[in-house]
């Protein structure tokens, strides 16, 4: 649906999952880069939303929805794609 919806996605991971991730890198609409920098969180940024996802055994996740909070994760998603191979 994405696909069909002309969504496209960027994706910032590790680089010990390249080689997990590369069966997606093909995908219409889809980048990604890879960084050695270790996050606590993953974190989905879109329209105005920040999605924070906690991995683990029992994963649990939670949104917010605020422009500034957007804001801030976006400008440092930016930074760190600019940095990112």
């Amino acid at each position: 649906k994405r696909v069909e919806k002309g969504i496209k996605v960027r994706i910032l991971s590790r680089k010990k999952f390249k080689n997990v991730m590369a069966k997606w890198h093909g995908n219409p609409g889809m980048a990604i880069k890879y960084i050695s920098q270790k996050f606590p969180v993953g974190a989905f940024i879109f329209k105005g939303h920040v999605l924070t996802v906690v991995w683990g055994e029992n994963p649990s996740a939670f949104i917010i929805k605020s422009a500034q909070n957007y804001e801030s994760y976006k400008a440092f998603f930016d930074e760190m794609w600019k940095k990112a191979r």
